[in-house]
């Protein structure tokens, strides 16, 4: 997957980072090569916590940004959003996966965005009581429906197919003869 700045994304979720800390202290042999390779695990891991921290720092920014809208924000009568609607929003929010962009729409949902480079689009508008979801794939093929909050998460999964982001970006990674910018998904 790549972001739109052409770097490679490697998603978070799917990484168990205490058994990867602990394989790596428990496979130290003192050597230099050992440790310098530790060190890239462990400098790995660190980037992906503070690339993650802050679009969680973004989005929280962008929730407060919505929540303070007046009415009329968009000077076509939209209306302020409830206080149900932001606690929803927020509460799905921080158990996805991969964090989406955020949008306050007129119609008196907040959209959550997520876009591939190869045109595959993802979009839930989640109103106060049901969420629509639409999918559009790169065919030209469209999905509208009306899904459960409760199942926003494993959308995104699907979405992303996580499994196979994640190991061809470690393959990637360990490959020390691929040259390879990544950013870390969210």
């Amino acid at each position: 997957m790549i972001n739109s700045d052409n770097s490679k994304a490697l998603p978070i979720s799917d990484i168990n980072l205490s058994m990867n800390f602990a394989q790596i202290s428990n496979s130290l042999n003192n050597t230099k090569d050992d440790i310098e390779q530790n060190l890239k695990y462990i400098t790995l891991f660190e980037n992906i916590f503070l690339d993650y921290a802050k679009r969680q720092k973004a989005c929280l920014e962008k929730m407060i940004a919505i929540s303070d809208l007046p009415d009329n924000w968009n000077d076509n009568g939209a209306k302020k959003f409830g206080h149900k609607l932001i606690v929803k929003c927020y509460s799905i929010l921080f158990g996805l996966p991969v964090l989406p962009e955020i949008f306050p729409v007129a119609d008196g949902s907040i959209q959550f965005e997520y876009e591939m480079d190869d045109g595959l689009y993802l979009e839930f508008n989640i109103f106060e009581n049901e969420v629509s979801e639409f999918i559009a794939y790169p065919d030209g093929k469209k999905i509208e429906r009306t899904i459960e909050s409760n199942k926003i998460t494993e959308e995104v999964k699907k979405f992303y197919s996580l499994t196979r982001v994640l190991a061809a970006n470690i393959l990637a990674l360990l490959d020390d003869e691929v040259p390879i910018t990544l950013t870390y998904i969210y």
